[in-house]
């Protein structure tokens, strides 16, 4: 956790991964298991109080937040066009494919910002194993739901989305274990975040401007 002395950023819980995506976690690995992540913050450290957690990160202000991470410093830089996509830069991935983990039992995108866009992920998918699920947050807007179906289609995973994040797998998730990530997903939404879902409705902002 945070050193004496030492300064990191504020802690802002609608940036954190939701109760949700916690749950799908939870359903899909068992404790001790390892994630991939990209992206990391405070929801990095509830993950590293039961999981081994390689982070991907370019922002050093969030770097050594918990001593329990292994972190990885991938700065960004740019990228080729990628088709049907308009990000122009991801996290370094020279850095990346000499620092993943040899085994690792889930990827989880949550990075970088919406700002620097996360379609550079589908530059790497060769480098990253097919065979685990892979949880792809903030689906509810355009471009990351777009780039959870690329992936999915590249890959031939079957896809399970929720209201704010997909998962992806090759292999079928049962239908109780889905039950009840959407039911905790459902509850985030009505409960906590429904002005994230009502902002990004644009057939709802569009009658409320009538």
């Amino acid at each position: 956790m945070e050193s004496q002395g030492e300064s990191f950023p504020k802690r802002n819980p609608t940036w954190e991964i939701c109760t949700g995506v916690r749950t799908a976690i939870h359903s899909l690995l068992r404790r001790g298991n390892t994630i991939l992540e990209f992206g990391s913050g405070y929801g990095t450290v509830e993950l590293a109080d039961n999981y081994v957690i390689y982070s991907v990160e370019d922002n050093a202000k969030w770097l050594n937040l918990d001593t329990r991470v292994t972190y990885i410093h991938a700065p960004i830089v740019p990228i080729d066009n990628i088709p049907g996509h308009r990000h122009e830069q991801w996290y370094d991935r020279d850095i990346i494919s000499s620092s993943l983990p040899k085994k690792y039992d889930m990827i989880l995108v949550d990075g970088p910002s919406g700002r620097i866009g996360r379609s550079g992920l589908l530059t790497m998918i060769d480098l990253l194993n097919p065979d685990v699920p892979w949880l792809i947050d903030d689906t509810i807007r355009n471009e990351e739901s777009e780039i959870a179906s690329d992936i999915g289609l590249a890959l031939g995973m079957k896809e399970y989305r929720f209201w704010n994040f997909c998962i992806l797998s090759r292999t079928p998730i049962s239908d109780s274990v889905i039950r009840r990530i959407s039911i905790a997903s459902e509850h985030v939404k009505q409960i906590e975040r429904i002005h994230i879902a009502l902002e990004n409705s644009k057939f709802y902002n569009s009658r409320v401007e009538q």
